[in-house]
C-alpha cells in the first residue's frame, strides 16, 4: 500500500483511458530459455557498479536460502556464456524460483541484482518519470548496442546513463525509480503481441496499471496511466522487482497482476 502519492496527484481518481497505448511498437529481442541449472560497460564510470549485491536467496516454500558464495557458485556456471539470453533456473521440488541474465560485464546476475537502488531525480508525479526517460533513452537492439551479443541487460544506473537499451533496460529503470519514489512497481517479462517483452506493472491501492517503458510518443497528453486490465496483448509470464521474483500460474492472458496465480518464488535479502 502506498503512504503518498505526492501533491494529491490524479491517481486517487484513476479512470480507463479512452486510447490504448500504441499499438505500433518496436519488437524486442529478449529471449527467455528454460531451466538450464540445478541447485547445489557503459558511457559514464559510474553507471559500472558490480551488480551482484551481497546478500541472500530464499527458495519460497522451502527451507533452502542460498548464501552469497552459493549464488557467485552457481552464476559462475555461465561465465564465458554470455552470448545467450536470460535463463530460468529451476528444481525438481520447487519448480522454477528465480530467473539471470548477463550485464553488461558478460557476467551473469539475478534478476533482482539489476535493480541497485538509482533514483535519478525525484518527481511529484511518476508519469514524469516515464517522459525523462523517453526524452533520455532511445530504444535500440542489444546485438547493435552490443555487437555479437544478442541480449544484454543494464542495471538502472547503467540504464539511465547509457543513452540507448531495449525494453527490459528501459522497464527496470522506471520500475527502480519509481520504488526510489515509494511506488509498488515490478518489472513483467512475457510477450507483447507474441514478441518476447518486458514492462512494468505499477500498483496502487488495489488497482493495476501497465506501463510501457519503452513508450516514446504522447506522454505529454498522458494524465493518468493505463488500467492493466484493458491491455490484451501484453502476456506476462514472470514478475520481479529488488526483492521478489514471481511466476504466473495461470493463463498467459490474464491482466491480473495480484491475482493467487501469481506464485511468489523467491526472496532476495540484500545484505
Amino acid at each position: 500500500m502506498l503512504k503518498r502519492l505526492g501533491q494529491g496527484v490524479l491517481f486517487l481518481a484513476f479512470v480507463v483511458l479512452t486510447s490504448l497505448l500504441q499499438e505500433q511498437k518496436d519488437s524486442t529481442d529478449l529471449m527467455i530459455s528454460e531451466a538450464t541449472e540445478q541447485l547445489p560497460s557503459p558511457d559514464n564510470p559510474e553507471a559500472s557498479p558490480g551488480l551482484l549485491r551481497q546478500g541472500r536467496l530464499h527458495i519460497s516454500d522451502t527451507r533452502l536460502t542460498l548464501k552469497d558464495s552459493d549464488i557467485k557458485r552457481l552464476l559462475s556456471k555461465k561465465r564465458g556464456s554470455a552470448s545467450a539470453g536470460s535463463y530460468t533456473l529451476r528444481n525438481s521440488k520447487t519448480g522454477t524460483y528465480t530467473m539471470i541474465a548477463p550485464g553488461v560485464d558478460q557476467q551473469y546476475y539475478l534478476v533482482n541484482s539489476f535493480f541497485d537502488g538509482y533514483l535519478p531525480f525525484r518527481v511529484e508525479n511518476p508519469i514524469l518519470a516515464l517522459y525523462a526517460i523517453s526524452q533520455r533513452k532511445r530504444y535500440q537492439y542489444d546485438h547493435i548496442t552490443y555487437p555479437g551479443r544478442p541480449e544484454v541487460w543494464q542495471s538502472s544506473r547503467q540504464a539511465f546513463y547509457q543513452k540507448v537499451g531495449d525494453c527490459e533496460d528501459h522497464a527496470i529503470l522506471l520500475a527502480d525509480w519509481l520504488i526510489g519514489l515509494g511506488y509498488d512497481a515490478r518489472v513483467a517479462v512475457g510477450d507483447y503481441n507474441g514478441e518476447g517483452h518486458a514492462w512494468v506493472v505499477l500498483f496502487v491501492e488495489g488497482s493495476e496499471y501497465l506501463l510501457e517503458a519503452t513508450q516514446k510518443r504522447g506522454i505529454k497528453r498522458l494524465k493518468v496511466f493505463p488500467l492493466a486490465s484493458l491491455q490484451r496483448k501484453y502476456h506476462p509470464t514472470y514478475m520481479f522487482n529488488n526483492e521478489f521474483f514471481w511466476q504466473n500460474t495461470g493463463s498467459k492472458f490474464t491482466t491480473r497482476y495480484a491475482s493467487a496465480n501469481w506464485v511468489k518464488k523467491s526472496q532476495y535479502l540484500a545484505n
